[in-house]
C-alpha cells in the first residue's frame, strides 16, 4: 500500500466533486459506522477485521448489535477470509471462515420463511 502525503478536507472534497462533475450535490454520510447512528438500519452483516490490515480502520471492531457482527482476527491480511481456501491457510484464517459461515447458516435458518 502507498501512502502519499496530502492534506484532506471535506469542504475541498466538495469543492472538487462539484468541479469534475458540475450540477453534483453532496449528501452528507449517514453510516453508522462512522457517526454511530443508525446502526438499527443494518442486519445481517459480518464486518471481518484481519488485525494486519490498515483500513480495518474504517470497520467496527466490536459487534453492533446481534445481526451486525464484527469478527478479528490477528494476523490476517485484508479480505484474507474471502479468498479461495488454501492448505497453507493459517488456522486463525479457517477459524475466522468457519464462524462467518457459522453465522450465515443461523441467519438462513431464522428467516427460512422469507424463502417460500
Amino acid at each position: 500500500m502507498f501512502v502519499f502525503p496530502t492534506s484532506f478536507s471535506i469542504s475541498g472534497q466538495i469543492s472538487n466533486c462539484q468541479r469534475m462533475y458540475p450540477g453534483s450535490v453532496f449528501k452528507p454520510m449517514r453510516s453508522p459506522l462512522i457517526f454511530g447512528q443508525n446502526s438499527v438500519n443494518f442486519t445481517n452483516v459480518i464486518f471481518a477485521n484481519g488485525l494486519f490490515d490498515p483500513v480495518r480502520a474504517y470497520s467496527p471492531a466490536t459487534s453492533l448489535s446481534d445481526s451486525v457482527i464484527a469478527i478479528n482476527t490477528e494476523n490476517a491480511a485484508h479480505a484474507l477470509d474471502i479468498m479461495f481456501e488454501r492448505p497453507q491457510d493459517p488456522p486463525q484464517i479457517k477459524a475466522t471462515r468457519l464462524k462467518e459461515r457459522s453465522i450465515i447458516e443461523q441467519w438462513i435458518r431464522q428467516n427460512q420463511h422469507f424463502m417460500k
